[in-house]
Order: C-alpha cells, then sequence, then structure tokens
C-alpha cells in the first residue's frame, strides 16, 4: 500500500463545477502516486461516476447510495460509509467535497484526531433553502476539526471564513486547465440570427430565466437572435415552460450537457452569463478560452479572470432584462469590440490557466499531503491554530 493515502469525498457525481473539477484535477497529475479512495454520497451522472473510476480504479470508488439526488437517508448512509471506510482504509488525509459532505465528514472524523480533515469550498455563500440555518450552524460547530481549507477561488475563500471558527490553513485550488487543443474563434462578422450562447446547470441561481426576458427584448426591438442553453438540471421544465410563454419557440434550444459544449459555442456571436452566486465559473473561463465575447455576472471567480471592458463586460448585478439586453444589443452593433474582447479573453485564460501552471499546482499539492502522511497536523475538534498560508 501507498505510504500516502488520501479519502475524497464529494456529495455525488453530477455535472458541476465541483465533480467535474475532481475529474480535471486527477487528469492532471493530482494525487498521482497515492493511494486514493473516492466516495460520493449518491450516485448522480453514471457516465462522470465512471469517467472518475477510470482515474483511480474501479475497485477504488465507493457509492454510498444510489439515485440522483441526495436525501436525508442518502447523508445517513454516507456517514456510514465514510466511518466503516475510516477503519478499512486509514487514510492519512480526508477531502470534504462541498457543504453537505463537509457536515457528513466532519462528524464521521471527530474521534480520528490523527487523520488530516480538508474543506474543499466551491461557493461563497450556501444557497437558500429548508435547511440553510441549520447547514451554517453545524459547519461552523463542527468547523475545528478541520485543519486545511482549500477552495477554487480566492472570492470562494473569503467567503467560506464566514463558517469557519479560528484560522486553518487556506489555499486557492483551481478546477479548470485551459484546453489547448480547443479551437479559437476567429470569425467575428454577426450571424443572420445573432447567435446568444449560455452555459451551467439549471437551477435558478443561473438566471436564464432573466437571459429569456431579455431575448424577448432583444426581439421585441427588431434584433433577429437566437439562444442556445448548454446544461442540464432540476429547473430545465420551469424554464421550458416560460420560454413558450414568452414566445420564444424555435429561438431558444436546449442543447442538454455536453461535455465539451465550448467547441460548438464558438460558433455562436456572444456568451451571456447571469448567476447570482458562482465558485470559480468553469463555464465563462472555457466560453472565454475559445474566444467568444462574453457578457458575465462579476461574481466569484469571474471577478478574477474577467476583466470588465478589457476581456469580458460584466453583467449588471442582479441582472435585470432591460439592462442585459441593453448589453447585448451594443455589443451585437461592434464587430471590433466582440472580436477585442474575444481575442483578449483566449489570451487571458491560456496565460492563466494553462496546463503546465496547472500541473505544477497539483504536484505540489500531491507531495504536500505526501510529506503530511509522515506526520499528520490533525488537531482534533477544539486543537490547533494554523493561520493562513
Amino acid at each position: 500500500m501507498s505510504p500516502c493515502r488520501v479519502l475524497y469525498v464529494i456529495n455525488g457525481f453530477n455535472k458541476g463545477g465541483a465533480e467535474i473539477g475532481l475529474q480535471t484535477m486527477l487528469e492532471h497529475g493530482f494525487l498521482r502516486g497515492c493511494d486514493v479512495r473516492v466516495i460520493g454520497l449518491h450516485e448522480g451522472a453514471p457516465e462522470l461516476r465512471a469517467a472518475i473510476g477510470r482515474l483511480v480504479g474501479p475497485e477504488n470508488l465507493v457509492l454510498a447510495s444510489d439515485g440522483p439526488k441526495l436525501t436525508l437517508a442518502g447523508l445517513w448512509r454516507g456517514f456510514r460509509t465514510l466511518r466503516a471506510t475510516l477503519r478499512t482504509f486509514r487514510p492519512h488525509t480526508v477531502v470534504l467535497s462541498l457543504r453537505q459532505t463537509n457536515i457528513v465528514g466532519r462528524l464521521a472524523l471527530l474521534d480520528h484526531r490523527a487523520i488530516r480533515c480538508i474543506a474543499f469550498e466551491h461557493i461563497a455563500k450556501l444557497e437558500a433553502g429548508r435547511l440553510t440555518t441549520l447547514y451554517a450552524a453545524l459547519l461552523w460547530l463542527l468547523s475545528p476539526r478541520v485543519d486545511e481549507v482549500w477552495a477554487d477561488c480566492r472570492v470562494t475563500l473569503e467567503g467560506a471564513r464566514r463558517y469557519h471558527r479560528g484560522r486553518p490553513r487556506e489555499r486557492v485550488v483551481p478546477l479548470f486547465v485551459a484546453d489547448a487543443q480547443a479551437p479559437r474563434k476567429t470569425e467575428y462578422r454577426l450571424g443572420t440570427p445573432a447567435r446568444i450562447v449560455t452555459a451551467g446547470r439549471l437551477i435558478p441561481r443561473k438566471r436564464v430565466d432573466v437571459l429569456l426576458q431579455a431575448l424577448t427584448r432583444l426581439r421585441r426591438d427588431g434584433h433577429d437572435c437566437t439562444l442556445t442553453i448548454f446544461g442540464d438540471g432540476p429547473d430545465r421544465p420551469r424554464l421550458m415552460q416560460l420560454a413558450e410563454s414568452l414566445g420564444l419557440g424555435a429561438s431558444v434550444t436546449f442543447a442538454g450537457f455536453r461535455p465539451r459544449w465550448y467547441e460548438t459555442a464558438r460558433e455562436h456571436d456572444l456568451c451571456v452569463h447571469l448567476s447570482d452566486e458562482e465558485g470559480f465559473c468553469i463555464v465563462v473561463a472555457e466560453a472565454m478560452m475559445v474566444g467568444l465575447p462574453v457578457i458575465a455576472s462579476p461574481v466569484g471567480g469571474v471577478l478574477e479572470y474577467a476583466r470588465d471592458g478589457l476581456d469580458a463586460i460584466h453583467a449588471p448585478v442582479p441582472p435585470k432584462p432591460d439592462d442585459v439586453a441593453r448589453q447585448i444589443s451594443g455589443l451585437l452593433a461592434d464587430a471590433g469590440r466582440r472580436r477585442a474582447l474575444g481575442e483578449a479573453a483566449a489570451e487571458r485564460i491560456a496565460d492563466t490557466y494553462g496546463t503546465v501552471a496547472a500541473v505544477a499546482v497539483y504536484d505540489s499539492l500531491t507531495r504536500t499531503l505526501a510529506q503530511s502522511a509522515a506526520g499528520p497536523a490533525a488537531s482534533g475538534l477544539f486543537g490547533g491554530h494554523h493561520g493562513r498560508a
């Protein structure tokens, strides 16, 4: 058995940034040379689960419960699965990704003080819901068990501090690596009709409904334009109904989830992303990567890699249909600006998130984990003052 044993626990294998980010990290050398086991609290997307299984070995991927969604019963089964795995696998480090997993994982680790606990944060603020207050309280109460906090961007790291007591060590760990093989956009003449694209998990905070309403304003004002929506999620039926009720009909295409959506999207004229809250926001980085002109809400990682007026346009916060429609209209009318934004965006992403830089980050993380296997720094429930890196 490898001297470095790492247990990585995640809510499930949904097609979101945290889950796809794990695949990206593994593909670029993260945990190479370590003995790795991955636990998913629920199944999610079978194809993503299979992809991660191929990277770590199918025998090293454990599914705590079946089903596409995480339930309270699934959390209990996840707790029991994690406890059993701690006894048999005996990891030196446990990485807990996403909020529900962090609650279950920290509870399971309370009497395993020799194991280093890393909380991987992917969004600065908990989404509103019935259990939000309870989750926030549990995360704060259990935070002394955390030895180190990782976050997908600096904004996430700063926002997540509200859920942590003390000063655990902190690191920014990007989940995105620019695809050097992806072809870039070269043609910036406006299509007929003009083609707008967006992408992401279809949930309310992504505000695709605002984009649909903005599209009706554009068409009302005489713009011949269409919208393609890449992604899937629980909000899809509502959004499809909204598109019909707005009379958009064939002007809107729900294209579903595609792993390399940006290869098709680059043939569009511009990308719009209006989320209320984000972590790193992989889809905006991917759109910029292929040279698409982008209008995006300045939230999460977008604030770090998309500079307003230089390589992207920041959408108003909160986004309103009339304001968004005006921004889109202005960009559709200016081919030179679309080209300048797109070309600058592609260079920005290539320079900041290239493969060489990513591999260096993941290799450094892996070496740190391997070194800690010789003498874990875990502190127990009420111990430790680690400081910020």
